[in-house]
């Protein structure tokens, strides 16, 4: 990908907001590449404090490239997210917010032994609040 195009991925996913979390808190987003090709970028993890229902949480996400779906990088990238979690701000609950209609994240976030907690009406969408344990 040439510089060009970084950068405009950059402004599409926020890139600034993104570095600005871990100025402010942190936390944050971080990219995720192929131990096998250094350098390709695959997706993203990582969490970002986010105000729910009145309540401070970390948000955990994780989005990566559909060529990638089902090689388990976004289970391996949450389940490191989780733990520096635990491990660094353990008095703020993680949360996942996953559309219902995307079923393959919402088996990472079971599979990571995140517990279904209810039903949201988020952005329009339904969507189900998991929480870490």
């Amino acid at each position: 990908m040439d510089v060009h195009a970084l950068e405009e991925l950059g402004k599409v996913i926020g890139l600034e907001r993104w570095l600005g979390d871990w100025a402010r808190h942190g936390v944050g987003y971080w990219a995720v590449e192929r131990r096998d090709a250094p350098g390709t970028i695959v997706g993203f993890s990582g969490m970002r404090h986010k105000e729910l229902e009145g309540q401070r949480v970390l948000n955990l996400a994780y989005r990566f490239s559909p060529q990638c779906w089902g090689s388990g990088y976004a289970t391996e990238a949450a389940r490191v997210a989780l733990a520096l979690a635990r491990q660094h701000i353990p008095d703020v609950p993680v949360v996942a917010i996953i559309s219902l209609e995307n079923a393959p994240s919402l088996r990472v976030a079971e599979r990571l032994g995140m517990r279904r907690d209810r039903i949201i009406d988020y952005e329009g969408v339904a969507n189900a609040v998991f929480l870490a344990a």
